[in-house]
């Protein structure tokens, strides 16, 4: 038994990939990982469990289109070499690519996940997307918000991004009496115009501080936007080692998950939303998302609306939240969410261990 695990993009920037490896590697089965490095030039290689298919040009919009070209060249080329017994197909992109390829030689014979919106606007791709779901195993979606542009189907289950050894990162949050209130936003920080909004709503305001640390998704243009408003209760810095998270969470009274209300983003559920209910956290998302309606549902923060922001409301609003319907609400949900993530492992499981 030989699987195939297709990504679009290297490991490093498909961390749910993870979910997958650790089972075939506990199941001891034969598998390889087949990425797209779009940052090297170069002929296909295989290093280790790895294949890396990697691009032949630079990246003029013309290349780019050659470029999916030759991934899908290559692609096919791996599959008929490694006759693969059972596929594994991370996002949407390489499923509509191999569209044909998988409908003649794997129907209800692969696994799809689904981790965002892409191209789901355009009827044509979306059309697709859903063939691929009818034809495979099952389909597993991150957010319930992707209903908003997938029709329902018995084939599609949610898929939690708790980490494999979540139990370990667990820590009984305690509050600390902090003098002002700190929201805290850790990750790559993207989404900036909304949180630009959220900074401009609290700024200067003695009672907050806003902290911002880890990679920035477009370098200097936060600490531009800080410096030149003359904003004095945001502090930005920058990457973190990952074993240092519980920390970091643990000197904080609020996670910022303010993101923005694209259509790429509005129906996102970040890592952010298991690290509130992993380190006891309240969440700051915003109106308009479904995140905003599992916070609001589920009691897990408050909703920050960018385009009526109330200063004095908020303040008060995270003054007087309810912190233990918080705990029991985050404890509730958590043990939800490990009881379908243990069904979704053992599904994976059967279905990985079928002849």
């Amino acid at each position: 038994m030989k699987v195939g695990v297709i990504g679009f993009n290297t490991l490093s920037t498909m961390p749910y990939a993870q979910g997958y490896l650790s089972v075939l590697k506990e199941l001891q089965m034969d598998y390889d990982l087949i990425c797209w490095d779009r940052t090297r030039n170069g002929q296909t290689q295989r290093e280790g469990n790895n294949i890396i298919i990697m691009k032949t040009s630079d990246e003029s919009m013309r290349d780019k289109f050659f470029g999916f070209l030759h991934w899908h060249r290559e692609m096919k080329k791996i599959l008929r070499h490694n006759a693969y017994d059972k596929l594994i197909v991370l996002t949407t992109v390489p499923a509509v690519l191999l569209h044909r390829y998988l409908k003649k030689k794997y129907d209800n014979n692969y696994i799809l996940d689904i981790r965002d919106y892409t191209f789901e606007q355009v009827t044509a791709y979306r059309k697709i997307v859903e063939k691929r779901i009818a034809g495979s195993r099952y389909t597993s979606i991150s957010s319930p918000g992707f209903f908003h542009f997938l029709s329902e189907s018995p084939q599609i289950r949610i898929s939690h991004n708790l980490p494999d050894q979540y139990r370990q990162y667990q820590q009984q949050y305690r509050r600390r009496p902090h003098e002002k209130i700190r929201i805290h936003y850790l990750g790559i920080i993207t989404y900036l115009d909304v949180n630009q909004k959220l900074i401009h709503c609290l700024k200067n305001d003695d009672r907050i501080e806003l902290i911002y640390q880890g990679q920035m998704a477009e370098k200097g243009r936060l600490e531009k936007f800080v410096n030149e408003n003359g904003i004095r209760n945001v502090q930005l810095k920058g990457k973190y080692p990952d074993d240092q998270k519980p920390w970091l969470y643990g000197d904080c009274d609020w996670i910022n998950a303010v993101y923005s209300t694209s259509i790429q983003s509005r129906y996102l559920i970040p890592n952010k939303l298991y690290d509130a209910l992993l380190y006891r956290i309240p969440l700051l998302v915003t109106e308009g998302t479904t995140m905003a309606e599992i916070v609001r549902h589920h009691h897990l923060g408050l909703v920050f609306d960018p385009e009526n922001p109330d200063k004095e409301q908020l303040i008060q609003q995270m003054r007087s939240f309810d912190f233990p319907q918080f705990y029991a609400s985050a404890d509730h949900m958590l043990n939800e969410v490990c009881d379908q993530v243990q069904k979704l492992r053992e599904e994976l499981i059967a279905y990985l261990k079928e002849s």
